[in-house]
């Protein structure tokens, strides 16, 4: 069920960032670190797609690679890991250097989080 989720965080991103001018490319291959390249006029930029359908109000998410070892994403993976979550409809658009070493974040989008800076901000898509 999770392959599911996925597709429906990916087709959300998909709508969402066309909705917002940007030019959105899919890879034909799964074989990518990242689900999409983003063309916002001065650069391309790779972008992971993550997503949690879980009720709240805290809102779990993997942003590692890997099922079994989980490895972080670095800078040479993807420049943003984009995190969906499917209750509220937002989007967290976290650049790659704010994650380091960290395996999984837990957001809080109605509460202190440290990730709420990043909230809705497609903004940051198109200064890079």
């Amino acid at each position: 069920m999770s392959c599911h989720y996925g597709n429906i965080a990916e087709l959300q991103f998909l709508l969402e960032a066309t909705k917002k001018g940007l030019i959105v490319s899919k890879p034909q291959t799964i074989s990518t670190p990242y689900d999409f390249l983003i063309d916002n006029g001065k650069s391309v930029l790779k972008i992971q797609v993550k997503s949690c359908f879980m009720e709240g109000p805290r809102f779990e998410t993997t942003v590692a690679k890997g099922k079994e070892t989980r490895t972080s994403y670095t800078k040479s993976d993807c420049d943003f890991i984009s995190v969906f979550i499917a209750k509220h409809f937002l989007w967290f658009l976290i650049p790659i250097e704010e994650l380091s070493s960290i395996k999984k974040i837990t957001i809080l989008p109605f509460g202190e989080s440290k990730w709420n800076k990043y909230r809705e901000d497609w903004g940051a898509l198109l200064k890079q």
